[in-house]
């Protein structure tokens, strides 16, 4: 085979690799495309259910605040104690939602020394109480 030859079988080799690469990187191309398309139909798809759920929050809000405005009444009768007085006055004061400053926290802690002497539904009524003082405390700081 002599060099003429050796040269054509060259060029054409290179031109045989440079149609491979080209038509390989279109149809990767093409793929990753696809690819893209997808996660942007999946991406709009989760969009729309956060939008769902803002618009579903104001809401929300409204029903908990009417569930704690029914459960609150109790709950601070159902926890008082005549050996707490302390925490009775703060039971009394979030009923009343006269609580001030660090007071929520205040009742927070107190609540918490005294879980392990509580039988389980007093337990379970102090950690209602804890849930809505933790709802509460930025009420009570934007006074």
């Amino acid at each position: 085979m002599g060099a003429v030859e050796i040269a054509v079988a060259a060029l054409i080799l290179s031109v045989f690799i440079g149609l491979f690469n080209y038509f390989g990187f279109s149809v990767k191309t093409r793929e990753m495309v696809a690819t893209s398309k997808q996660e942007m139909k999946d991406v709009r798809k989760e969009i729309d259910e956060i939008k769902r759920s803002i618009e579903s929050l104001p809401k929300l809000a409204a029903q908990s605040e009417i569930f704690w405005r029914i459960v609150e009444k109790d709950l601070s009768k159902m926890l008082t104690r005549p050996t707490h007085k302390r925490i009775d006055e703060l039971l009394k004061k979030m009923e009343e939602r006269t609580l001030e400053g660090a007071e929520p926290e205040e009742l927070i802690g107190r609540i918490r020394e005294n879980l392990n002497f509580l039988d389980k539904t007093s337990q379970f009524l102090s950690y209602l109480v804890i849930a809505r003082l933790e709802q509460l405390k930025g009420e009570v700081t934007q006074r």
